[in-house]
């Protein structure tokens, strides 16, 4: 509406094409000053659709259109009732509203917040950074990062600390970081290792070289984490884009080729790549020696007593190719469990 009332001068000064009919086109500024193009239809002298520059979390900056059709009258007010999103030039999502009411009682009561819950919504609501992080031991030195669904592995050197997986949010790395500076005071995140590529398991990676941890990817994983990790972040700005345009140093990628391991002293992580998953190509486990403790994602849930599938059927023979001594499983899914749970799903199936 910003926009709008800021191009009204302009409305009939250019004609453009939009979503294949030419509209009147004038550009306009958001309540923060964003830039803003708007189309109008000639016809109906609606707003046909606009179009800015979002910032998503994974894809970085993309020019986004947002389509408006389908206008019906609410109380005296047309308002578009089908809404297509296209970003970077391809389908993003798209909504059909069977129908819309103004301040209707029984919409507010259904987002009403529970009583028990309110505590915690109020917590929420007043923390800058607020989400859930427990770190859980799972052998000494190893520890499971436990937040909503998607976890981390913590494991902690003389000096440093490595973590497995940094999923999800930016968010989620940040809360993930303050645990780990309150449990290792002065070992800082050294390494951040990646199981693969998929948004939910890389979604925190940004931030956690924003402070400055070099991230091990598996080779065949560089492309889409270089894409990741390269892309302008500036509608708001994130940590990462902020600590570049600081000019101020950052952690970056660093490949390896089926395997790694980070050791130091007694303490070791080593990273596996392996083939053949029905998930996604490759996969990599993290194992620890010290603790005989294995960290995947997806694959199995561990301390949930769940039933085996082909995953973790395939999960379970690339562990014994491996040739890994394995007493505990933690998951990026999941809980903490014995590495007998695992097995006994596995033989259930046959």
């Amino acid at each position: 509406m910003a926009a709008a009332d800021s191009a009204s001068v302009s409305l009939a000064t250019q004609d453009k094409e939009f979503n294949g009919k030419m509209m009147k086109y004038a550009t306009g500024k958001s309540g923060d000053g964003e830039d803003v193009g708007l189309y109008y239809d000639p016809e109906t002298k609606l707003l046909a659709g606009y179009e800015l520059l979002d910032t998503e979390t994974m894809l970085g900056d993309v020019n986004a259109q947002y389509i408006l059709s389908d206008y019906k009258a609410v109380d005296g007010i047309k308002i578009p009732h089908h809404i297509k999103i296209r970003k970077g030039g391809e389908d993003y999502s798209e909504v059909q509203y069977a129908s819309i009411a103004v301040n209707d009682a029984k919409a507010e009561a259904a987002f009403a917040i529970p009583a028990d819950l309110a505590a915690s919504a109020t917590a929420a609501a007043s923390a800058p950074d607020y989400f859930p992080m427990t770190l859980k031991k799972a052998a000494n030195g190893v520890y499971q990062a436990v937040a909503f669904r998607h976890h981390s592995m913590v494991v902690e050197f003389p000096t440093y600390v490595v973590v497995v997986e940094a999923p999800y949010l930016e968010t989620q790395s940040r809360a993930l970081a303050n645990a780990i500076a309150v449990q290792f005071p002065k070992k800082p995140i050294k390494y951040v290792a990646v199981t693969h590529f998929h948004y939910d398991h890389i979604g925190g990676v940004r931030e956690m070289a924003a402070l400055g941890a070099t991230i091990l990817v598996e080779k065949r994983h560089e492309p889409a984490l270089r894409k990741l990790l390269d892309a302008a972040h500036t509608h708001p700005k994130d940590d990462l884009e902020a600590m570049r345009q600081a000019k101020k140093n950052v952690g970056t990628i660093e490949t390896y080729d089926g395997k790694k391991v980070v050791k130091d002293g007694n303490q070791s992580v080593e990273l596996y790549a392996f083939s053949g998953s029905p998930h996604v190509e490759p996969m990599v486990l993290a194992y620890v020696p010290s603790g005989r403790v294995l960290f995947q994602s997806d694959l199995w849930f561990p301390g949930t007593g769940g039933t085996g599938n082909p995953a973790a059927a395939q999960l379970l023979d690339s562990i014994k190719k491996l040739n890994l001594r394995v007493d505990i499983m933690v998951g990026g899914h999941g809980l903490i469990g014995p590495f007998a749970e695992l097995t006994k799903a596995i033989a259930a199936m046959k």
